[in-house]
């Protein structure tokens, strides 16, 4: 068995690296770069796919979704009892500090407007790290995982035939970059139409 996030994974910088470094290094039509990294694209994938087919591997679902982070404070296991109980410091951050002074009614309004934003800020970051962040992540190792494990987990009698592999992986290569190559291509179409009118 092959993991599944690590396949993913390098599947991903493969593409992605296919993608940043043709465009940079050939500096041709932005319709030309986005074919031949499509080609590249397919090239990966046939390559990727014929070796696990031609070795016989199996792609595995090997990711776990982490629990979220306590952002709040810090928690410990009681180890006797099991339960979760929560450590505070000394002083909590919500407390103000001595001394402080807010003047009159601008103050407090800008008091309140700075306080506002970093609620949201928090929120906005809480978001990010927590939600956002981890569910591309998630869909992106889901497609990618999902796409390998299709073509490679059935078999299609691949295992030591390298001609049957090579023809399986570039069937399932065609079947994965082709909507992409379409979509280049109507949207290709579709701006020589609107330029050309």
């Amino acid at each position: 068995m092959v993991s599944g996030k690590a396949s993913a994974a390098a599947m991903l910088a493969c593409l992605a690296l296919t993608a940043l470094l043709i465009p940079m290094a050939l500096r041709l039509d932005p319709w030309l770069d986005a074919e031949i990294v499509l080609a590249g694209w397919w090239v990966i994938w046939t390559v990727g796919l014929a070796y696990l087919l031609f070795t016989g591997q199996r792609v595995s679902d090997d990711h776990q979704l982490a629990s979220p982070r306590n952002w709040l404070g810090s928690t410990s296991t009681d180890p006797k009892t099991g339960k979760v109980k929560s450590r505070s410091s000394g002083s909590s951050w919500w407390s103000w500090g001595p001394g402080w002074s807010i003047p009159g009614d601008e103050g407090c309004v800008m008091a309140l407007g700075v306080v506002l934003a970093l609620i949201a800020l928090f929120f906005a970051a809480w978001f990010l790290i927590e939600v956002a962040i981890p569910l591309v992540a998630f869909v992106m190792y889901l497609v990618l995982r999902g796409m390998l494990a299709k073509a490679a987990n059935d078999r299609h009698s691949c295992q030591g035939n390298l001609f049957l592999a090579v023809v399986w992986g570039s069937l399932w290569a065609t079947l994965y970059t082709s909507p992409l190559a379409g979509a280049v291509w109507a949207i290709h179409v579709l701006a020589k139409r609107m330029h050309g009118a």
